[in-house]
């Protein structure tokens, strides 16, 4: 089946909150309630999915009902083919009731069977604004960097002891952004802020301070995975969630515990769109897988002393038993500390450990307490130097906020790295986390650029591979003839999910282990020249799993001789066109039907009649020389979703689509291929669906194909990759020089592209 990039997937999650604030008091320090009228769109977050390398959720809050999100791959910066999707929702008031009076809706839009490892762009549209362009990046990179940081405090006003004003405090935001890219010479692949990302999660006023682009574009550059902290539950009139519901809970702090409205985290849910797989009644606790670390947000308002600590600890076994074996890391964050920065007291981690200990958590973040602290490797509540085995427990510095200094040494044994940020410029630090299958490096780093801290956690499982990854690299094999050879090359940035890769031809092998030797091909050599064969292709994946590809390929010395081979239907005929580079070398070609012959001729076209054809017929087009076969493709017809062959998209194929559904028809790989616009693997009524929708102008495209081409030298080494449209030709780099050889072509064509590609260098002696 035909892997779409994932511009045109399917968006599943129509959300839609309104909120409304009233009175705005900080402090004893008040300002009148104010109607705050918003812009077209704002507040928008990139949210993760369950599976970070093909799930992304988008939320935002939006002017009117009505709003348009458009999204597309980073290559298609025009949104010339971007996946055009129209969010609606109900209106809700209730979810803000006390303090800034603002009237919006809340959007969010789950965009699922996304490409892994793919930059992603989109912009949203409300009446007659259009917000800015945001960003992230889906999982999928063997080798990765994300941020981490806590305690940010947005609110729009100075006059509060928070240490810096607020313009300051975002612009220090994005100073430590960019540093830790600096250091790490990378882009963050997202950012997990473990809380406080306001002042007052009830003011309406923080969210739309934080939102600030002007200040810092953090939060539109990348994927946001968000924890909440005790700020975010907070009302204005005081620190305590106790008074969420004063006249009720003062006296009985312990009974809010049993009230929905406060488990539900009104404020928190009201700006965000997290993945809805936490326990039973707490949609703020969380999971997300992005490529091989399994991420578990703990909300930890809901785990103290009153609260569903069981019910918790419970949902945290599922999860790691469910997902065991996609992952080979495992990172828990929360808001309150696992330890005290003042005092070193075991705030949090006693009540976490056995379960650490049980599943092998790797690392366990945490903010609140506005200084930085980082344990010793711990297991069972002591130091361990077992390999392998224990948790490391953080709690990161704020963002230029009330650094504190310590007062107590609790615990001195098992603390490994502990320090105040009181004396360091702005009083502020980041930590980012590269990660790839030798392990977790962390490296704590401030707004000079300065590393205040770095350690290592080794890895202490395999590399895992997940679904989506094994299907990534099935679908990025590529097959290619050389003079005695046939090739079969994929991304070496998959290799370490390799294990072993055979190639088998003409009674022929190759093998290579790409996970030890970072390659990224493998040839049957020794066969003869201008020869078809039938290759086979077996790949056996890390975790033991084989998968096997086949295909036709010619032994050819000749390059780039056949493009934009195309088969388009007219009122009686199915005429089939290619372009030749150099006719002088073909003196026939012959197409097949089905695999039968159907006919032969000396130009670049050839006819059947529509009678002796369908949409699932496979075509076939060789050309020969002097009786050899130089070139042969297999190709089907590729107006997507002209079930009926008459070279429009319309009601009638509508009708004959779900005619052969409803009957049963087995739809073989072309019609799948032509066929399934939602790229569920099947054909069925749901791409009819799809049809109709791109029929009455509802979707700007049945499907929108985007690939990678690859140029790699003669040992591999990569020259340049590009991404192209389908049917679109990719630009190669200059050829390197190769003492003794000369280069004489590129092992496949890449023009009128219609797959990922890997373009080898080819070379003769001299």
């Amino acid at each position: 089946m035909r892997k779409f990039p994932k511009v045109m997937k399917r968006v599943v999650a129509f959300t839609l909150f309104v909120t409304l604030f009233a009175s705005l008091v900080v402090f004893g320090f008040s300002v009148k309630a104010a109607n705050i009228t918003i812009k077209g769109v704002d507040i928008i977050y990139s949210n993760p999915g369950e599976d970070c390398s093909t799930e992304i959720t988008i939320s935002w809050h939006a002017k009117a009902k009505l709003s348009t999100l458009r999204y597309t791959v980073k290559s298609d910066p025009n949104y010339v083919f971007a996946t055009v999707i129209n969010a609606s929702g109900v209106y809700d008031e209730t979810s803000f009731f006390h303090y800034d009076v603002a009237k919006f809706y809340k959007c969010s839009v789950t965009l699922k069977n996304l490409d892994p490892d793919t930059e992603y762009i989109y912009r949203i549209t409300c009446e007659d604004y259009t917000s800015e362009e945001y960003t992230f990046k889906t999982a999928g990179a063997s080798e990765f960097t994300f941020a981490y940081m806590s305690d940010i405090h947005a609110i729009p006003y100075d006059n509060l002891e928070l240490g810096m004003t607020a313009v300051k405090k975002l612009q220090t935001v994005q100073t430590l952004i960019d540093k830790a890219e600096q250091v790490n010479n990378t882009k963050m692949s997202f950012v997990i802020t473990t809380g406080d990302e306001t002042w007052r999660g009830s003011q309406y006023s923080n969210w739309l301070e934080w939102s600030k682009t002007t200040l810092t574009t953090v939060r539109k550059d990348y994927l946001w995975l968000s924890c909440p902290g005790n700020h975010e539950y907070y009302t204005q009139t005081t620190n305590s969630v106790w008074n969420y519901y004063p006249d009720k809970y003062s006296s009985n702090p312990s009974a809010i515990y049993s009230d929905p409205e406060y488990f539900y985290n009104t404020y928190f849910n009201a700006v965000k769109s997290v993945p809805k797989n936490g326990p039973d009644g707490i949609p703020s606790s969380y999971y997300t897988l992005y490529n091989n670390i399994l991420f578990i947000c703990i909300d930890s308002m809901q785990v103290g002393d009153y609260g569903k600590l069981n019910e918790t600890r419970d949902w945290f076994e599922r999860v790691v038993q469910k997902n065991e074996g996609k992952y080979q890391y495992i990172i828990v964050y929360q808001h309150y500390p696992w330890y005290d920065f003042v005092t070193g007291e075991d705030k949090y981690a006693y009540r976490w450990n056995d379960l650490f200990d049980k599943y092998g958590v790797d690392l366990a973040l945490s903010g609140h307490m506005h200084g930085y602290l980082r344990t010793k490797t711990l297991y069972n509540g002591k130091v361990t130097t077992e390999a392998k085995k224990g948790t490391v427990y953080v709690v990161s510095p704020q963002i230029g906020d009330r650094p504190k200094v310590t007062s107590g040494d609790q615990n001195k044994a098992l603390i490994a790295y502990r320090e105040s940020t009181k004396t360091w410029t702005d009083y502020s630090a980041i930590s980012t986390i590269t990660v790839n299958s030798d392990g977790l490096t962390y490296k704590l780093i401030d707004v000079d650029g300065k590393v205040r801290d770095t350690f290592t956690i080794e890895a202490r499982r395999a590399t895992s591979i997940s679904d989506n990854h094994k299907a990534s690299i099935i679908n990025s094999l590529t097959f290619s003839g050389t003079p005695d050879s046939i090739v079969c090359d994929f991304k070496s940035s998959y290799s370490i999910f390799v294990k072993n890769i055979k190639v088998e031809a003409g009674g022929k092998s190759g093998e290579a282990h790409p996970a030890e030797q970072k390659t990224g091909f493998v040839a049957a050599s020794g066969l003869a020249n201008n020869t078809l064969y039938d290759a086979k292709v077996t790949v056996t994946f890390i975790d033991d799993t084989t998968y096997t590809k086949e295909a036709s390929v010619v032994t050819s010395e000749t390059f780039g001789l056949i493009d934009n081979l195309r088969a388009t239907a007219t009122s009686s005929k199915m005429q089939i066109n290619w372009d030749v580079s150099n006719a002088s070398l073909v003196d026939q070609y012959k197409v097949y039907v089905n695999g039968e012959l159907h006919g032969t001729t000396q130009t670049n076209s050839y006819e059947i009649d529509k009678s002796a054809v369908e949409f699932s017929t496979k075509y076939s087009l060789e050309a020969y020389k002097d009786n050899k076969l130089l070139f042969r493709k297999d190709f089907y017809y590729g107006l997507y979703g002209d079930v009926n062959l008459d070279g429009d998209i319309d009601d009638n194929d509508v009708k004959k689509l779900v005619e052969l559904v409803l009957s049963g028809y087995s739809f073989n790989s072309g019609a799948i291929k032509l066929l399934d616009n939602n790229d569920d693997g099947i054909v069925d009524i749901g791409d009819a669906f799809r049809i109709l929708a791109y029929k009455n102008n509802k979707v700007e495209h049945i499907v929108y194909n985007e690939y990678e081409v690859v140029f790699v030298s003669i040992d591999g080494t990569i020259l340049g990759k590009e991404k192209v449209l389908e049917g679109a030709n990719a630009t190669a780099p200059t050829a390197p020089t190769v003492s003794g050889y000369e280069f004489v072509g590129w092992s496949v064509s890449f023009t009128n592209v219609n797959s990922n590609l890997i373009v080898r260098a080819i070379y003769e002696a001299k």
